[in-house]
């Protein structure tokens, strides 16, 4: 069956990227942003694009404080041992990263410290922690390199966002190292000068 885009439209931009047809790579993005268009999050949502797939991002919790506080020296994105309620409390940016980190214990590594409510109180298990642990699914290799770094000194482990890739939520997180005060500094000058030019921007 032959596919034809309006001309002009979203999908006539991409038919001729060489993914096959645009009804075709593009099902599962349509699915998902039908399925979850809460504003807060699935407005942000952007196209990726990597050698194996092609699918919608949208941050949907994030760790502001930690670019400002750490410098990031590598990243990881990994998967999240999650109950149904807390994929939903995360899609609706129910949720905070804040002064959480990750840590390996037993040959795996978790995150600590997050906090997820409950989407439904009334739904949700009695004996049901917010900030309980979360297991992270990364490999064998990934979570050695990350054992070595947290025994490092002055080096961390810290979540830095979690997001929906494609069907899936992941959670970036990153081996940092803290910033001196010269280094935090230049970072408020950087986000007050941005600030300065959005307000700039919005005014014209």
């Amino acid at each position: 069956m032959s596919f034809t885009p309006f001309p002009g439209s979203f999908l006539s931009d991409v038919s001729g990227l060489g993914f096959g047809e645009p009804a075709d790579f593009f099902v599962d993005a349509i699915i998902l942003v039908l399925y979850d268009m809460r504003p807060s999050c699935a407005t942000q949502g952007r196209f990726k694009q990597n050698p194996a797939t092609f699918y919608i991002y949208m941050t949907c919790i994030e760790n502001k404080k930690a670019r400002l506080r750490f410098e990031v020296l590598k990243t990881y994105q990994a998967g999240l041992e999650l109950q149904g309620f807390e994929v939903k409390s995360i899609r609706a940016k129910l949720g905070s990263l804040d002064g959480s980190r990750v840590i390996v214990r037993g040959g795996e590594a978790f995150i600590v410290g997050m906090t997820i409510p409950p989407f439904q109180i009334a739904n949700a298990p009695k004996t049901y922690d917010s900030e309980r642990p979360r297991r992270l699914l990364l490999s064998r290799k990934e979570i050695v390199e990350l054992l070595e770094a947290e025994a490092k000194k002055g080096l961390t482990l810290v979540p830095l966002e979690l997001y929906n890739a494609g069907r899936y939520l992941k959670a970036r997180i990153a081996i940092v190292r803290g910033k001196g005060k010269a280094d935090k500094r230049e970072d408020m000058k950087r986000l007050e000068a941005k600030k300065e030019a959005d307000r700039a921007m919005r005014q014209k």
